[in-house]
């Protein structure tokens, strides 16, 4: 046999005591310790069952019987008359905690009324928590008494029919809606005599019904349940229900006898019951608006496209381009430089090196005189190329502007933006306003990133969701004023007509002194800086001053100097944007109680009561 702790214990004290003391001794000791421990277990074990006994609940309810009115539009009318005995405990009432959380969806309870037998309301505190609808009832005095009282509590049920699919149907050989329900739930601390339930339907019908009893999970029935008329069916329990046992009744009802819920219903039903939902829903509804009211253009008196051969007066290309869109990119910057170069300020020569059996291209810009603007970010743009003050002759390479020239985009953008809105094209600075929408979404997007293992998913999902409304919303509510406006109408004919050139028109033009490099910056701004050299084949027969390119047999070649015109400013774009860390990226911005799978507390209702 083995032996427990206590007594191995025991027995290794008894023989150190006999080696040390000897035998008398050792009896006297080992006499005197076995009583000690002997006193302690039993005072231990005294304090147990006291605690127990005080921990245990002395009153009980009588009889727990459920009217259940289950309606056409499949909502479920409930009143439950509990019978509390209080005579060997005072409470001032009870309180009645029904779940109304499910997998998938909620059941929607709605707390009606609470009186007792003589129809003298009871005051009642009515709250949510922990997936429970808690509905507290005390007597008016607000006093313990040891009576046996009544409460006749009254609440609304929805979404707590079951609408089976064919599938599921298919096992009973009929289609079919099912009403599961626990009647007095699984979480009632005390014994419950007796519990029954009548359940009424909107119309006579032929149903099928079954029942279980027990604790969560059970699957006894110790049950009866019978049809009171065609359209009434009672159940009642056969035995008394221990504390945390329960009834839980279902009916097979056929199709038809009760309307589906709208999805309207169901969707509303969901959002007022995952209100974090309300956060990204807000969101756009309230960027909607801002946009809607604050973030469309102005409007114009001129509203159509029509074609426009000459840029609008004053307006610079990088201007052009970053008028169209309210942001500044890295081709508009690069239209600057073409612009410096068609006036004469700068020479671009193309330069080929073979290294191995490689051969690289790259682009030599070379200072031919000094320049000068009343922009300052023209001036921003040429001296991140050539230094301050710098001297004729200067050569700087297109490639030596990767992961430097990025440096100087913010304060580029800051300049023009601030030009624009002081012309009056843009009522705020569309980068400031870009940045701030930016931050404000960035929080809860942050915040939703970081928050998995806090909240639940619903709760992180909401808040990417609302992060991302306010920065997409963000990049869009940027606006033109009116004048801003309808300069966008002419710059869009200018960018058609640049994108369709035709050679008959260009012939026309060159008469009329309009210059294939007049217009070849706001090309490169517009973006169509192949297309529009590439309409030139055949009118223009030499290369320009400012652009030394290769071409094959030495021989100009207005197709080639396209392809070369359009390499330079894709390479220059692209190492403007250059950023060390960006590796080139821009540097701009239910269940069923039915077929062998019911079992007590598998429905809806259900929870329990607990003294007051």
């Amino acid at each position: 046999m083995l032996k427990n702790d206590g007594m191995q214990e025991d027995e290794k004290l008894a023989t150190e005591t006999y080696e040390l003391y000897g035998e008398e001794k050792a009896t006297k000791s080992t006499t005197h310790y076995a009583f000690f421990s002997m006193s302690l277990k039993f005072f231990g074990l005294s304090l147990l069952l006291i605690s127990n006994t005080a921990l245990a609940e002395s009153w009980e309810i009588s009889s727990f019987d459920a009217e259940i009115l289950i309606n056409k539009d499949a909502s479920v009318e409930i009143t439950e008359k509990i019978v509390a005995d209080f005579t060997n405990e005072a409470h001032r009432g009870i309180a009645r905690f029904i779940p109304f959380e499910a997998e998938g969806y909620n059941s929607q309870i709605s707390f009606l009324s609470a009186v007792n037998d003589k129809n003298e309301s009871w005051i009642t505190n009515i709250y949510k928590s922990g997936g429970y609808l808690n509905i507290e009832m005390t007597n008016p005095q607000d006093e313990y008494r040891t009576t046996i009282e009544t409460f006749l509590l009254k609440y609304l049920a929805e979404n707590v029919i079951i609408f089976h699919n064919d599938e599921v149907a298919e096992a009973k050989k009929s289609p079919y809606d099912e009403f599961y329900w626990n009647v007095n739930g699984t979480d009632n601390p005390v014994k419950t005599k007796s519990v029954s339930a009548k359940i009424s339907l909107p119309q006579n019908a032929k149903l099928d019904l079954t029942c279980f009893t027990g604790a969560y999970g059970e699957a006894a029935q110790d049950c009866t349940y019978e049809m009171l008329d065609d359209k009434t069916a009672l159940f009642k329990t056969t035995r008394e229900l221990e504390p945390y046992e329960n009834l839980t009744i279902a009916i097979a009802i056929p199709k038809g006898i009760i309307d589906k819920i709208p999805l309207y219903k169901k969707i509303w039903w969901y959002l007022k019951d995952h209100l974090i939902l309300g956060l990204p829903i807000g969101a756009f509804i309230v960027m909607f608006l801002l946009w809607y009211f604050k973030g469309r253009d102005e409007k114009t008196l001129r509203d159509t496209i029509m074609p426009h051969f000459t840029p609008p007066q004053n307006m610079l290309p990088t201007e052009t381009g970053t008028l169209i869109d309210e942001k500044l990119h890295p081709q508009d910057i690069t239209s600057t430089i073409i612009d410096y170069a068609v006036k004469g300020h700068i020479q671009i020569n193309e330069i080929k090196e073979k290294k191995l059996l490689i051969t690289t291209t790259d682009y030599e810009l070379v200072l031919l005189k000094p320049y000068t603007s009343t922009k300052e970010y023209e001036k921003l743009i040429l001296e991140e190329i050539f230094g301050e003050n710098p001297e004729k002759g200067k050569k700087v390479r297109i490639s030596k502007l990767m992961n430097k020239f990025y440096k100087s985009v913010p304060n580029i953008e800051k300049s023009i933006m601030k030009d624009m809105v002081t012309a009056g094209y843009f009522p705020h600075n569309p980068a400031t306003l870009r940045k701030g929408y930016g931050i404000i979404g960035g929080i809860p997007l942050i915040i939703g990133f970081y928050s998995g293992g806090i909240g639940s998913w619903l709760f992180t999902v909401s808040l990417i969701a609302t992060g991302i409304i306010i920065i997409i919303f963000g990049q869009i509510l940027p606006r033109k004023t009116q004048k801003g406006a309808e300069l966008y109408f002419q710059l869009k004919g200018l960018y058609e007509y640049i994108e369709t050139a035709e050679k008959d028109r260009l012939n026309f033009q060159e008469k009329a002194n309009i210059f294939f490099e007049k217009l070849l910056p706001y090309a490169v701004a517009f973006g169509l800086t192949k297309k529009w050299a590439k309409a030139f084949e055949n009118l223009i027969t030499s290369s320009p001053g400012w652009f030394h390119g290769y071409y094959p047999g030495q021989h100009f070649n207005m197709y080639y100097f396209a392809d070369s015109l359009s390499r330079f400013t894709q390479r220059a774009t692209t190492n403007i944007a250059a950023s060390p860390r960006g590796g080139g990226r821009s540097a701009f911005s239910g269940g069923s109680g039915f077929g062998g799978g019911g079992f007590s507390g598998g429905g809806f209702g259900g929870g329990g009561s607990r003294g007051l």
